[in-house]
């Protein structure tokens, strides 16, 4: 009788400690959208944890992603992509984020384009730049 009562509160202890390490589990993953300001979604914007280079992941081509956090309770997520203005968001124990990343125009002031060429039997190196103003192509955003 004492073996079969032993054997009830082992049972009991295991499954208590299988319900409690998933809901940690799936406490710790974080997942959501990523669009812009026309509600597009955005493919390969980076959601990284702050302060933790090696914990981010890119989003897929329609918008989502998918990141593992070690503590997702007091941990925040930086939200960037080329373009946009970053966004920090608390996680604050939530499993779904859905971000709207808004237009920077100020980071599309210039647009650089550079070439450097060369051909295997000459010395010579070829290379050409250009530097635009975006006021100059204000009326093509409008």
């Amino acid at each position: 009788m004492k073996n079969v009562a032993n054997l009830h509160h082992s049972l009991v202890i295991l499954l208590l400690a299988l319900l409690f390490g998933t809901a940690t589990a799936m406490a710790d993953t974080v997942k959501g959208t990523v669009v812009d300001d026309t509600g597009e979604p955005l493919i390969g914007a980076t959601v990284q944890l702050k302060g933790a280079p090696g914990v981010a992941t890119a989003t897929d081509i329609d918008g989502n992603y998918t990141i593992k956090l070690p503590d997702a309770k007091k941990n925040v997520l930086v939200f960037s992509y080329i373009g946009m203005d970053p966004k920090e968001v608390q996680v604050n124990g939530q499993t779904t984020i859905n971000v709207t990343l808004t237009t920077n125009t100020t980071q599309l002031d210039e647009v650089v384009d550079a070439a450097i060429t060369s051909s295997e039997g000459e010395k010579a190196i070829h290379g050409s730049s250009l530097i635009c103003s975006l006021s100059k192509f204000h009326f093509f955003l409008m």
